[in-house]
């Protein structure tokens, strides 16, 4: 499998490649990426992504085209402060009775 930041970089020999955005030459000795990876993270702000990774609100289950968002930071504010208050542990926000609390008052959070 070709690493992604090939499409980053051009083979310049064995040892070392050239970063299509700045055209920088970064040591790659023995097929190593990981210092490509990190000048490209360090320099450009450019990371790979993984397919499956989930943003936050699909795993708080937030439908943000139907909640406005100053209310859905609201909530937020509101559930940490709780969390903080009552000294809770942070997974009580999976907890299913928790859940059910929230969605009877905001279904679409």
């Amino acid at each position: 499998m070709v690493s992604w930041v090939w499409n980053h970089f051009k083979k310049v020999d064995k040892e070392c490649a050239k970063c299509n955005h700045c055209a920088k030459t970064i040591d790659c000795k023995s097929g190593n990426t990981s210092e490509l990876s990190r000048h490209l993270k360090n320099v450009h702000s450019i990371q790979e992504i993984a397919k499956n990774q989930n943003k936050i609100e699909t795993f708080l289950n937030v439908k943000k085209d139907i909640i406005n968002q100053s209310h859905k930071q609201l909530i937020d504010k509101l559930i940490i402060d709780f969390i903080i208050n009552k000294m809770s542990p942070l997974d009580i926000v999976e907890d299913e009775f928790f859940r059910k609390l929230i969605n009877f008052f905001e279904p679409h959070y």
